[in-house]
Protein backbone atom coordinates (compact mmCIF):
# COMPACT_ATOMS: atom_id res chain seq x y z
CA UNK A 1 0.00 0.00 0.00
CA UNK A 2 1.28 3.25 -1.08
CA UNK A 3 1.97 6.30 1.16
CA UNK A 4 -0.24 8.94 1.10
CA UNK A 5 0.74 12.44 -0.10
CA UNK A 6 0.66 15.45 2.42
CA UNK A 7 -2.13 16.58 -0.44
CA UNK A 8 -3.84 13.46 -0.11
CA UNK A 9 -3.49 13.82 3.70
CA UNK A 10 -5.07 17.78 3.45
CA UNK A 11 -7.75 15.84 1.33
CA UNK A 12 -8.64 12.94 4.07
CA UNK A 13 -8.58 15.88 6.69
CA UNK A 14 -10.96 17.90 4.75
CA UNK A 15 -13.49 15.08 3.79
CA UNK A 16 -13.78 14.20 7.23
CA UNK A 17 -14.12 17.40 8.65
CA UNK A 18 -17.24 17.86 5.91
CA UNK A 19 -18.45 14.63 6.64
CA UNK A 20 -19.08 15.65 10.17
CA UNK A 21 -20.30 18.77 9.39
CA UNK A 22 -22.39 16.58 6.95
CA UNK A 23 -24.17 14.72 9.75
CA UNK A 24 -25.09 16.82 11.68
CA UNK A 25 -28.04 18.07 9.01
CA UNK A 26 -27.98 14.43 7.98
CA UNK A 27 -28.34 12.03 11.47
CA UNK A 28 -28.84 8.92 8.90
CA UNK A 29 -25.80 9.42 7.00
CA UNK A 30 -23.83 6.36 8.87
CA UNK A 31 -27.13 4.01 8.70
CA UNK A 32 -27.11 4.45 5.30
CA UNK A 33 -23.72 3.72 4.59
CA UNK A 34 -23.87 0.61 6.66
CA UNK A 35 -27.06 -0.01 4.20
CA UNK A 36 -25.23 0.16 1.46
CA UNK A 37 -22.05 -1.97 2.35
CA UNK A 38 -24.74 -4.72 3.73
CA UNK A 39 -25.92 -4.53 -0.30
CA UNK A 40 -22.93 -5.61 -1.43
CA UNK A 41 -21.91 -2.14 -2.69
CA UNK A 42 -17.88 -1.33 -3.08
CA UNK A 43 -16.34 1.11 -4.60
CA UNK A 44 -13.00 0.90 -6.50
CA UNK A 45 -9.75 2.81 -5.03
CA UNK A 46 -9.48 5.56 -8.06
CA UNK A 47 -13.30 6.60 -7.54
CA UNK A 48 -12.74 6.62 -3.48
CA UNK A 49 -9.21 8.53 -4.19
CA UNK A 50 -11.62 11.04 -6.64
CA UNK A 51 -14.85 11.03 -3.87
CA UNK A 52 -12.42 11.98 -1.48
CA UNK A 53 -10.46 14.59 -3.55
CA UNK A 54 -13.39 15.79 -3.87
CA UNK A 55 -14.61 17.50 -0.40
CA UNK A 56 -17.67 18.15 1.04
CA UNK A 57 -19.29 17.44 -2.73
CA UNK A 58 -17.21 13.93 -2.06
CA UNK A 59 -19.64 13.64 0.96
CA UNK A 60 -22.89 14.79 -0.44
CA UNK A 61 -21.97 12.30 -3.52
CA UNK A 62 -21.42 9.59 -1.06
CA UNK A 63 -24.92 10.08 0.83
CA UNK A 64 -26.17 10.24 -2.72
CA UNK A 65 -24.94 7.13 -3.52
CA UNK A 66 -25.78 5.34 -0.35
CA UNK A 67 -29.64 5.99 -0.96
CA UNK A 68 -31.53 3.01 -1.69
CA UNK A 69 -33.23 5.25 -4.71
CA UNK A 70 -29.69 5.44 -6.17
CA UNK A 71 -28.84 2.11 -6.23
CA UNK A 72 -28.33 2.33 -10.00
CA UNK A 73 -25.96 4.76 -10.08
CA UNK A 74 -24.31 3.20 -7.21
CA UNK A 75 -24.17 0.02 -9.26
CA UNK A 76 -23.18 1.48 -12.17
CA UNK A 77 -20.07 2.83 -10.58
CA UNK A 78 -19.03 -0.41 -8.49
CA UNK A 79 -18.91 -2.27 -11.43
CA UNK A 80 -16.66 -0.34 -13.40
CA UNK A 81 -13.21 -2.65 -13.45
CA UNK A 82 -10.41 -1.84 -10.82
CA UNK A 83 -8.51 -1.53 -13.52
CA UNK A 84 -10.42 0.88 -15.41
CA UNK A 85 -8.97 4.24 -13.44
CA UNK A 86 -10.08 6.71 -16.11
CA UNK A 87 -13.83 5.52 -16.33
CA UNK A 88 -13.73 5.08 -12.89
CA UNK A 89 -12.71 9.08 -12.14
CA UNK A 90 -14.96 9.71 -15.36
CA UNK A 91 -17.94 8.31 -14.08
CA UNK A 92 -17.50 9.82 -10.61
CA UNK A 93 -17.09 13.53 -11.72
CA UNK A 94 -20.05 12.91 -13.99
CA UNK A 95 -22.09 12.12 -10.73
CA UNK A 96 -20.50 15.14 -8.92
CA UNK A 97 -22.10 17.24 -11.81
CA UNK A 98 -25.24 15.76 -11.57
CA UNK A 99 -25.52 16.31 -8.02
CA UNK A 100 -24.23 20.18 -7.98
CA UNK A 101 -26.94 20.72 -10.42
CA UNK A 102 -29.73 18.87 -8.63
CA UNK A 103 -28.35 20.17 -5.31
CA UNK A 104 -28.76 17.06 -3.79
CA UNK A 105 -27.33 17.33 0.04
CA UNK A 106 -27.53 21.26 0.26
CA UNK A 107 -29.80 22.98 2.58
CA UNK A 108 -32.28 25.53 0.72
CA UNK A 109 -32.37 28.73 2.51
CA UNK A 110 -34.30 31.24 0.38
CA UNK A 111 -33.14 34.89 0.14
CA UNK A 112 -34.67 37.23 2.18
CA UNK A 113 -35.08 40.95 0.97
CA UNK A 114 -35.23 44.02 2.74
CA UNK A 115 -38.97 43.85 2.77
CA UNK A 116 -39.06 40.54 4.30
CA UNK A 117 -36.33 41.56 7.25
CA UNK A 118 -38.20 44.69 7.90
CA UNK A 119 -41.87 42.59 8.71
CA UNK A 120 -40.09 40.29 10.45
CA UNK A 121 -38.28 42.71 12.51
CA UNK A 122 -41.91 44.61 13.16
CA UNK A 123 -43.53 41.38 13.98
CA UNK A 124 -40.75 40.00 16.30
CA UNK A 125 -41.37 44.01 18.14
CA UNK A 126 -44.95 43.84 18.51
CA UNK A 127 -44.66 39.92 20.12
CA UNK A 128 -42.05 42.02 22.75
CA UNK A 129 -44.65 45.47 23.13
CA UNK A 130 -42.25 47.75 21.63
CA UNK A 131 -44.43 48.43 18.93
CA UNK A 132 -48.08 48.77 18.28
CA UNK A 133 -50.08 47.51 15.60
Amino acid sequence: MAELTPEQHEAVRTYQAAGVEYIKDHPDFNELLNKAGDRGLRLGNHALREIIEAGERGVRLTHYLALPENFDAAKRLHDVAEENKGRQVAEVKKLLSLIDRSGHGLAYEPPTSSTDKYLAKRKEDIRAGRRRR
